[in-house]
């Protein structure tokens, strides 16, 4: 792949003027200063795909209607999303760990020999024997749970608990210190080895799991809006979720449409 040079903000805008990109709203000079002190191009510029390019004439291959100042916008507004978003995909992990925990404790009740602790030494062993070449349809586990808690004794949000129950772990303390993805390999185990009934499709877990990596990384959310022609069918499992939510058919139309 060709290399490209690594420009300054004056360069930058040059680049972009070239492009088609207009500098009407927001001057050159308040535009490199925004380049410099406020946001990177790479990122900033990824909106633009939301835009149009002219296909023939003179201007062939530059941004139609397009101001450096509304991709500013589009960023705040993506900020706005990510921020929404990551809220969403934290309270989906919260009262995932509660059902998780309520879980144990109905099996505790019913006299199955589980305390609490067992749980998480027969999941850890079952990891340790399990955590290489367990493929679902997005990742690859590569470390498996235990040595991921030694990584981290040292940590200062999580350390102490780590460094108090290092030796024996009880299940309300293994879910503050786990990952999202930690957490989804629990409530497999528990439905593979205890068939536990997962809440939603795992599927739709999954999906949560990206978006809140996605969300809490920074990472672009609304860069590429535009129409495509692929078809986009909404996959069966999130239909199915919410038709057994009670979400009639004119509203899954008009929300899952693109």
């Amino acid at each position: 792949m060709h290399r490209k040079p690594m420009l300054n903000a004056s360069e930058l805008i040059k680049h972009l003027k070239n492009k088609g990109i207009n500098f009407s709203v927001m001057s050159d000079i308040d535009a490199e200063a925004y380049l410099s002190q406020n946001n990177n191009f790479f990122k900033l510029t990824s909106y633009r795909k939301n835009y149009t390019k002219y296909t023939d004439g003179p201007n062939k291959d530059k941004y139609e209607h397009l101001d450096f100042a509304y991709l500013i916008e589009l960023a705040r507004i993506d900020v706005e999303v990510r921020f929404i978003l990551l809220k969403m995909c934290l309270d989906i992990e919260h009262f995932l760990k509660v059902f998780l925990i309520k879980f144990v404790e109905d099996m505790v009740a019913t006299g199955t020999g589980e305390d609490g602790y067992k749980i998480v030494s027969d999941y850890i062993a079952y990891d340790n024997n399990h955590s290489v070449d367990i493929k679902d349809e997005n990742r690859k586990k590569q470390v498996n749970l235990e040595e991921k808690l030694k990584q981290n004794i040292g940590n200062p949000y999580c350390g102490n608990l780590l460094k108090n129950y290092k030796d024996d772990m009880p299940i309300w303390a293994l879910v503050e210190i786990i990952s999202f993805g930690d957490l989804l390999d629990i409530l497999d185990f528990c439905h593979v080895v205890h068939s536990m009934e997962l809440p939603v499709d795992r599927r739709c877990l999954d999906r949560v799991r990206q978006i809140r990596n996605a969300t809490a990384h920074n990472n672009c959310i609304i860069n590429d809006f535009q129409p495509t022609n692929k078809p986009m069918n909404t996959p069966a499992f999130i239909t199915n979720y919410l038709i057994s939510a009670g979400i009639g058919q004119n509203m899954r139309k008009k929300k899952l449409s693109r």
